[in-house]
């Protein structure tokens, strides 16, 4: 019995293995990349990947709908009526499941047929997303949708579109029209979910998904998509069990595995989180290379990265998923991370900076983006990022951290002697205390701003001494000796 077999038999008994202790984050001591120890903010904040990537339009029973999930999204959409008209939102044979039989229950519908010159603008459209013209694709898109307006995978490009500009409102809005014409629209589904998510909305994320969970039980990537939000609500036992159902009609669903080892690595059970990864990839080994397994990678370096010795793995396994698909923001954000407090920066800021590209309206992103300037030396391009940040989200703290690392740095306050680099050093010394009251009993324990503080408030009494006695005594503007 393989590994993947055992892991399935496991899932599909309901077992669980004994809770294991799980290692915390990891920081970074210096002063520049990581110094402000934020613990894989990939996994933090579920808003870091849109987790949308451009659908290609497919008839009935087309798995290339969506290359992150094309497995998973073969062909499980709602049956539309003869008239052409959506269906109420209830797949044919969904109602009732009393006495249907596993094949009955796993059926998948067709999808509707889109005309042969929507078709035909719409893979214009794809095509020109591909040359980089969002904006032709944009145009080709609505044209599609005027065209037929049972093209629902032009309007979930649409929301794709606007979502990678940051127009969240106007993204939901077509991501809505398309599930109201496809309402087991998998994308739209993801997509909705994901962006609640982004906000901080997991309850309206799951009010929204958990009636879909149940008229849609013949999907995996709806139970996976239920069991990520229960995993941000930290009910992990339940997300557990919603990635097991969604392993009933597909046990060899990657998307449903990889959830299921999201969950158990959430419970606290690194073991059998990394015994499902195995199983995934072993059946990764048989298939050409695929965006669908790049989540499981991600997953395996974070669970490489708690561990001694193993930042090696890890960062193999980011580059792994990030090479699978180049816009996986989380994927791009943990590897830069990794890389920034390994002193790699130059190679720190590449990945960072294309995550804050595909994903501007993250504050996390933008922030480690910011960091990443500052380390190597680019500070003002780091201060207008920061700023970013706070427009974006002003009250976090972090960014205030960041701000007193950038002027600390800037001036080389713990060795400098020059009296003009008394201003920006009390700055930093303000950003620092401004960044301990808004964290409180939040920060961590390998925190190191006291010190800073400490540290700069000795040394600016000295230069500031200093300077008045040189003032007094009409001399030039003469450093003091160091010590």
């Amino acid at each position: 019995m393989n590994r993947l077999h055992l892991a399935l038999v496991v899932v599909a008994s309901g077992l669980v293995f004994g809770p294991i202790a799980c290692g915390g984050g990891s920081g970074s001591s210096g002063t520049s990349g990581g110094e402000n120890d934020r613990v894989d903010a990939s996994r933090r904040d579920a808003s870091a990947d849109a987790g949308v990537v451009v659908a290609r339009e497919g008839g009935a029973g087309d798995a290339a709908v969506r290359d992150a999930g094309a497995r998973d999204a073969a062909a499980r959409d709602a049956a539309v009526r003869t008239d052409g008209s959506a269906s109420t939102g209830v797949d044919a044979g969904a109602s009732s499941r009393w006495g249907a039989s596993r094949e009955e229950q796993c059926a998948t519908p067709r999808r509707p047929t889109i005309s042969a010159t929507a078709r035909a603008t719409f893979d214009e459209g794809v095509a020109l997303v591909a040359r980089g013209d969002l904006n032709g694709a944009s145009t080709r898109f609505s044209r599609a949708l005027q065209e037929d307006r049972m093209a629902y995978a032009a309007a979930y490009n649409l929301g794709v579109m606007a979502d990678r500009t940051g127009r969240e409102s106007e993204a939901l809005d077509y991501y809505r029209q398309a599930l109201r014409i496809l309402p087991s629209y998998e994308d739209a589904i993801e997509a909705i979910v994901l962006v609640h998510l982004r906000r901080g909305r997991s309850q309206e994320a799951l009010t929204f998904v958990d009636p879909l969970a149940t008229t849609y039980a013949f999907s995996a990537r709806v139970q996976a998509a239920r069991s990520r939000v229960l995993g941000a609500l930290n009910r992990w036992d339940e997300a557990e069990r919603a990635a097991r159902r969604g392993l009933a009609c597909d046990e060899r669903s990657v998307i449903a595995l990889t959830a299921f080892a999201l969950a158990a690595n959430g419970q606290g059970n690194v073991e059998l989180a990394s015994w499902v990864l195995d199983g995934i990839a072993q059946v990764e080994a048989t298939d050409p290379p695929s965006a669908l397994y790049a989540e499981s990678h991600l997953l395996r370096g974070q669970i490489a990265r708690t561990r001694p010795g193993e930042l090696e793995r890890a960062l193999h396994e980011f580059e792994r998923a990030v090479e699978l698909r180049p816009d996986y923001v989380d994927a791009r954000m943990s590897l830069g991370q990794l890389m920034l407090s390994s002193g790699a920066y130059p190679d720190a800021l590449e990945h960072l900076s294309q995550a804050a590209r595909a994903a501007p309206w993250s504050w996390q992103v933008r922030l480690a983006h910011a960091d990443a300037l500052r380390a190597v030396r680019r500070f003002d391009d780091s201060k207008r990022e920061i700023d970013r940040v706070l427009e974006l989200s002003p009250n976090q703290p972090e960014a205030h951290l960041s701000l007193g690392l950038l002027y600390m740095e800037q001036a080389n306050c713990l060795r400098t002697s020059e009296f003009s680099a008394i201003g920006t050093c009390q700055r930093a010394v303000a950003e620092f205390t401004a960044y301990r009251n808004g964290m409180g009993s939040r920060l961590p324990t390998t925190d190191r701003t006291q010190e800073y503080v400490t540290a700069l408030t000795r040394i600016l009494a000295r230069l500031t001494n200093a300077r008045d006695q040189s003032a007094r005594e009409g001399a030039p503007d003469t450093p003091p000796r160091s010590p």
